[in-house]
């Protein structure tokens, strides 16, 4: 493709939580990088303002870093139209722990960029949501 540039996704471990990690469940943060810029999903109390932001690649802070898997390219046009949609789908007060966080978000993305999904390895909190859902 012409004027591409790599789409990259990036893992940390969130800090140690005693009673999942007693149990076997990691957590992860995950984000998407282009462009040397690296976009994730948060809580933001303000209904109006969009829980995606943007930080230098590889320096999230509540947790360490993993891994960085190189997920294709994309041209800018198709990256940001697609960011742009997710942004209006994630706004920062619908940010839940469970069933709406920043594994959601990076997922969407991918499956929209790529149709590809989060390695399965990294997606243990996400199951437990959607285990929790079902029944409460």
């Amino acid at each position: 493709m012409k004027d591409t540039l790599p789409v990259i996704l990036n893992v940390y471990k969130i800090k140690k939580i005693s009673l999942l990690d007693s149990i076997g469940i990691n957590i992860y943060h995950t984000a998407i990088e282009y462009d040397n810029v690296e976009y994730a999903f948060g809580k933001i109390m303000d209904p109006n303002v969009s829980g995606v932001y943007d930080i230098n690649p590889m320096s999230y802070g509540g947790g360490s870093y993993l891994e960085s898997i190189n997920l294709g390219k994309v041209t800018r046009r198709e990256y940001f139209v697609k960011l742009d949609k997710l942004k209006r789908l994630y706004m920062g007060d619908t940010y839940n722990i469970l069933t709406k966080n920043c594994n959601h978000f990076t997922n969407d993305f991918i499956h929209l960029l790529f149709n590809k999904k989060i390695p399965t390895k990294y997606t243990s909190f996400l199951k437990l949501g959607e285990f929790l859902r079902k029944i409460f």
